[in-house]
């Protein structure tokens, strides 16, 4: 399930994103708004976004301050920036937070969708990438158990092969 969160201050923008932009086309399940950074710092503590979209020049928290807030809550959620002002440090900044776009109004429809699946391909990617590893690391502690239980049956055959065991007990990391 993929949340997003809108962030803009201007009404139209928001509320015009958030509904007249077919999100479950692109597999995006959820959609939040909030109004300025604070608010959108708040919800996003709460809902855990895996997109944001955000303005940059906001009242209140602006939203390169957002998402440096969100980066150290939230390190894998993915960031598209949209604002009227394409100024050489704020593509900086969107550069240095790892950006999936930057996005100037007024906005192209188009250009969002795109960003916004290659966000959602981003984070399907991120999650298959982190099932795997988790499946391998139960799989490596699995493996190492049953190589500790041929270890103990070899210590007590009466015809160890010391090498074996010893490749044995550096497989599983056991100092000896």
């Amino acid at each position: 399930m993929i949340r997003l969160l809108i962030v803009d201050d201007e009404d139209e923008t928001r509320e015009g994103l958030r509904d007249f932009i077919p999100w479950r086309d692109l597999g995006v399940d959820t959609v939040y708004v909030a109004s300025d950074g604070r608010e959108a710092l708040s919800l996003a503590v709460d809902i855990k976004p895996d997109i944001v979209i955000t303005d940059i020049r906001m009242y209140g928290m602006d939203g390169i301050t957002f998402a440096l807030e969100l980066r150290n809550l939230m390190p894998t959620c993915k960031i598209i920036f949209i604002s009227g002002y394409s100024d050489k440090e704020n593509l900086k900044s969107a550069i240095q937070l790892k950006a999936v776009s930057f996005i100037e109004k007024p906005i192209n429809i188009d250009e969002i969708k795109q960003a916004v699946c290659d966000a959602v391909n981003m984070h399907i990617e991120e999650e298959r990438i982190k099932a795997l590893k988790e499946n391998s690391d139960m799989i490596m502690r699995q493996t190492s158990y049953l190589i500790k239980q041929e270890i103990a049956l070899d210590l007590i055959d009466s015809h160890v092969n010391p090498e074996s065991v010893l490749k044995k007990l550096s497989i599983t990391n056991i100092d000896f």
